[in-house]
């Protein structure tokens, strides 16, 4: 099968969770061009949603080597870490990934996986990276890294931290309705007066 035709088949496969189609249609693409990313991406998916977690590492890892700023693959990689219980790769990755590519969604991510792992110093200190990150130069800003931070103060017992985060959230978006339901929840009347600047 043509390169393109296989590319554009597995990629269908993936998209309706049919994990061995897309890696049997993208294998011999892979094996006659181990440098084609865009393949190795394909064919690191499928495997890793077989469970065949070395063999996706291996894929997708030469797919960054032939994208290296793709952070598709660079989440996909890091949930195989994860799934393999290799913290230590995972947590190089995303905070590599969110310093250099100034990747707001890689400290929310590496965030989440650290809550998931019993780890409260990273996650709580991954959701402020992505609060430093998220500065408003490159793209607008956002609310998420201020709802995420609240989140884990919430869970964390911190809830001047919580009501902080979440005025720099409204302030941010005030339309945001979590936000807005968890600002009421907490007692705090909406309105101009209740927004905080962002930063951390």
């Amino acid at each position: 099968m043509p390169r393109d035709q296989a590319i554009e088949r597995s990629a269908y496969y993936l998209k309706y969770d049919r994990w061995q189609d897309a890696a049997d249609t993208i294998e011999h693409t892979v094996k006659e061009n181990p440098g084609d990313w865009q393949a190795q991406a394909i064919y690191g998916d499928a495997l890793m949603n077989l469970g065949e977690l070395d063999r996706a590492a291996d894929a997708l890892d030469r797919a960054l080597a032939g994208n290296p700023t793709d952070t598709a693959i660079i989440f996909e990689l890091a949930e195989v870490y994860f799934r393999q219980g290799n913290s230590a790769a995972l947590y190089q990755r995303l905070r590599g990934a969110g310093a250099d590519l100034h990747s707001v969604q890689a400290y929310l991510l590496l965030s989440d996986y650290a809550q998931k792992l019993n780890d409260p110093d990273t996650a709580v200190s991954a959701a402020r990276a992505a609060i430093e990150v998220d500065d408003g130069v490159g793209s607008p800003r956002t609310a998420a890294p201020y709802v995420r931070a609240a989140a884990l103060d919430a869970l964390y017992g911190n809830s001047q931290g919580e009501r902080k985060r979440l005025r720099q959230a409204y302030g941010i978006s005030p339309a945001n309705e979590q936000v807005c339901e968890r600002l009421r929840a907490l007692g705090e009347i909406l309105g101009p007066s209740l927004a905080l600047p962002p930063g951390v």
